[in-house]
């Protein structure tokens, strides 16, 4: 069989390396390819059947048909060159970070959106020098002294010795990393066992049960139809 995989690429880089590697050594007749895509662009590939999974940090929008399934807190760092004045600071307020050029994510993309608004929220003016929508790009423009950023802490592999990283995850709306499956899907047992290995609190019985569920749910023309 073949497991497609519609995924941003902050959770191709990062979030699926290791489950991929050991979902390979378990299943290695099993093709698996990792379709990446825009974030908002994922549910839809996932409800066309053009992907059996979909992979990425929350939806913007409701999806009904669609059963998603939530998973770890994204948490999100500070980072800035080493010897920064913000280096080496167990807490940061956004009027700290606000005081200093930013490196920001696409406005296109939820992160982006949801970093400038928080600052936006607060009455907080901050100054965005460059956008991007890769967070290695991000994190190589920062070491050369562009600006500091706000990346998932995900994206810190320790590679680069020339930044220095706070958490500054309170400062931020929540965000969770989403499971995008059609309720109507053929549970192969690899299927059931990669999502397993994404999300270890969903073994196989918890994600029947999550299925069953949204299977129970009444469709927007039902409901629509009850509320009248």
């Amino acid at each position: 069989g073949q497991l497609m995989l519609a995924t941003s690429h902050l959770h191709a880089r990062y979030t699926l390396l290791g489950p991929v590697k050991a979902f390979t050594e378990r299943y290695p007749e099993v093709e698996l390819h990792l379709l990446q895509a825009d974030p908002d662009d994922i549910p839809a590939l996932v409800e066309a059947n053009e992907a059996d999974v979909g992979i990425s940090t929350e939806l913007r929008l409701k999806h009904r048909a669609l059963v998603t399934l939530s998973g770890g807190i994204i948490r999100r760092s500070l980072i800035v060159p080493q010897g920064h004045p913000l280096s080496g600071r167990k807490r940061v307020t956004l009027a700290d970070i606000a005081r200093y050029p930013i490196v920001g994510y696409s406005p296109r993309f939820r992160g982006g959106q949801i970093i400038s608004q928080t600052f936006r929220d607060h009455d907080v003016k901050a100054r965005f020098v460059v956008s991007a929508s890769d967070s290695d790009v991000i994190k190589a423009y920062v070491a050369e002294g562009l600006g500091i950023a706000i990346v998932p802490t995900l994206a810190l592999d320790g590679s680069d010795s020339r930044l220095s990283a706070v958490d500054v995850t309170e400062l931020f709306p929540k965000s969770t990393m989403t499971v995008s499956l059609r309720p109507d899907f053929y549970p192969r047992r690899y299927l059931l066992d990669f999502i397993a290995m994404l999300v270890p609190k969903f073994n196989r019985g918890a994600l029947h049960k999550a299925l069953h569920a949204s299977s129970a749910r009444p469709s927007p023309a039902n409901a629509n139809r009850e509320k009248k």
